[in-house]
């Protein structure tokens, strides 16, 4: 991985960071700045209970399935990865959250006991 392209993912990680900070979870970090443990298990972001956030930046896709398998999670959490794709200059960049069917249909849960749905 070449430092450009590393710099880029650094720079994903506290982009997230933020927006995770703007919705509310005002003690979001990135696990590279709050928990060495959390960062060695495939955890990018911290604080932000009740999901286990991954930010992947890259110009190909990777598998998202193994990502997901990858991440250790510590309790109970919802594993999400975040995903940006670098299209090149002057093109929009995709982005995209992935987690598994079941977490989803977790979520899914929460919304219908808040009545939200």
């Amino acid at each position: 991985m070449s430092i450009r392209n590393r710099r880029a993912g650094h720079n994903y990680e506290r982009q997230l960071a933020e927006e995770y900070r703007e919705l509310g979870y005002i003690d979001c970090t990135t696990s590279r700045y709050s928990s060495r443990k959390k960062d060695d298990f495939g955890i990018d972001l911290d604080c932000t209970i009740p999901f286990c956030v991954q930010a992947k930046y890259y110009k190909n896709q990777p598998n998202f399935s193994q990502v997901l398998d990858d991440m250790r999670v510590l309790s109970d959490e919802i594993k999400l990865v975040h995903f940006k794709r670098n299209k090149g200059k002057g093109q929009k960049k995709d982005e995209l959250v992935i987690l598994k069917k079941e977490d989803w249909y977790t979520i899914v849960q929460w919304l219908k006991e808040a009545k939200i749905v």
